[in-house]
């Protein structure tokens, strides 16, 4: 996705990272036990938004990788910054893990680090 827009701004580099983590989050919230219409209600709201179909696709493609390469990572992408700088873009992320994967988890003996 980002490789479709060289030379993007800070600005339109944000968007696109938000747009992303919006389809991953709805991802793992259906992953992992949630609502089974995010995906569907955020590609409606593209649709409905008359969006070019360039973005639609993008929704498309994002979602298949998310199942194929991604399946069993079950984290959400919680607060996020993106900076810029001569060295490049840099992207730091932390990961949060639904309460349903969490209880498995430590019904398993895996303990939270503090």
């Amino acid at each position: 996705m980002l490789d479709t827009v060289p030379g993007a701004d800070g600005r339109k580099l944000r968007a696109l990272l938000e747009f992303a983590i919006r389809i991953r989050n709805a991802s793992v919230a259906e992953e992992s036990g949630g609502s089974a219409g995010f995906l569907a209600e955020i590609r409606a709201e593209i649709v409905a938004g008359r969006a070019p179909s360039e973005i639609i696709g993008w929704h498309d493609r994002l979602v298949a990788r998310k199942r194929e390469l991604f399946s069993s990572d079950l984290r959400f992408v919680g607060d996020w910054d993106l900076r810029q700088d001569r060295g490049g873009v840099h992207v730091e992320m932390e990961t949060r893990v639904p309460a349903a994967v969490q209880a498995r988890l430590e019904s398993a003996g895996y303990k939270a680090q503090a």
